[in-house]
């Protein structure tokens, strides 16, 4: 009896060691509750930032996405919502980014720099490629880039032909002036430390494109975007003023610069406080922003300031 009951237990534990075999062997992708792509086509892609993966998900690379980092936003639907987070302002997390097996990483950041050469060195046929995305133009050139290498060329091309289209509201307007001078047009970022944009940004650029003059060109500062204060801003003397902020700080935001009547937008009621992040994200949905610039932007600029261009009181 005692014999029986030592090679039942036997037999028992030989099937547990082989169901713990077979389990463990099992593709990491069944019984999942949400998406993890761990089962996902090639080319694998890791995207470094928000900008390119809302690139990614706009040319229908979904399910090419192995990972992506701690700030992107994925589509609401959930579909991806447990796509691993490998990256951050550092980098990428070495060890879980290899078990991803990635065939490409997207990136805002200069290779040289080095970021990314722990992968390289484990995986020597990943791809890290850089894409410059601060300009309107730039934003085009990394969609083309992705479209060609993921042979995505006809939904990059597509996708090209949208953004225009949206852009195209800004056309056709000509030059709105005060005074013989163009429209001023002066884009913040932020409450405490806001910050505004020189030109050669996707924001300069559509400001430009609308007829009016980058005020924030004129801000001093070495970097793209510069930070300002109350004083930089009544300096500037903007005609139209548009700030972003967090949600809820919209109301706040709104009655501190309406208030300084110093400022021109102020006196006019032209300062606009918005929260959509679309506006400060340099992806294919900034063109979405391009009708509500157009409506915050006088046209023609006699709206305000009248048929000669005065100011009117």
């Amino acid at each position: 009896m005692i014999t029986e009951l030592r090679v039942t237990r036997s037999r028992l534990c030989a099937v547990a060691i082989v169901l713990v075999v077979a389990i463990a062997s099992l593709p990491f992708a069944c019984n999942r509750s949400g998406n993890t792509n761990a089962d996902a086509p090639h080319p694998r892609i890791i995207s470094h930032t928000p900008a390119i993966t809302q690139m990614i998900f706009s040319l229908e690379l979904g399910d090419h996405l192995v990972g992506v980092s701690n700030w992107c936003q994925l589509p609401a639907d959930g579909k991806y919502s447990q796509i691993p987070r490998v990256c951050d302002a550092n980098g990428v997390r070495v060890e879980k980014a290899l078990s991803l097996q990635p065939d490409i990483i997207f990136t805002q950041v200069d290779p040289s720099r080095g970021m990314f050469d722990k992968v390289k060195h484990h995986l020597p046929d990943v791809k890290v490629q850089q894409l410059r995305v601060e300009s309107l133009a730039d934003i085009f050139a990394a969609v083309k880039t992705i479209g060609d290498m993921t042979d995505r060329q006809q939904q990059a091309a597509k996708l090209a032909a949208d953004m225009q289209q949206k852009l195209s509201v800004l056309d056709n307007h000509g030059e709105q002036v005060r005074d013989g001078k163009k429209l001023r047009v002066l884009f913040l970022s932020g409450s405490t430390t806001p910050m505004t944009t020189a030109d050669g940004t996707f924001i300069a650029d559509m400001i430009h494109r609308a007829g009016a003059a980058n005020a924030g060109n004129e801000v001093p500062g070495d970097q793209l975007w510069r930070r300002v204060k109350v004083e930089t801003v009544i300096n500037a003397q903007p005609d139209v003023l548009i700030v972003h902020v967090d949600p809820s700080q919209v109301d706040t935001v709104n009655n501190t610069w309406a208030n300084i009547k110093e400022i021109p937008a102020a006196r006019n009621g032209c300062v606009y406080v918005v929260s959509d992040d679309r506006w400060v994200r340099p992806g294919p949905s900034v063109c979405d922003m391009a009708a509500e610039l157009r409506r915050m932007i006088p046209v023609p600029a006699y709206e305000i300031f009248g048929q000669d261009n005065k100011m009117k009181k």
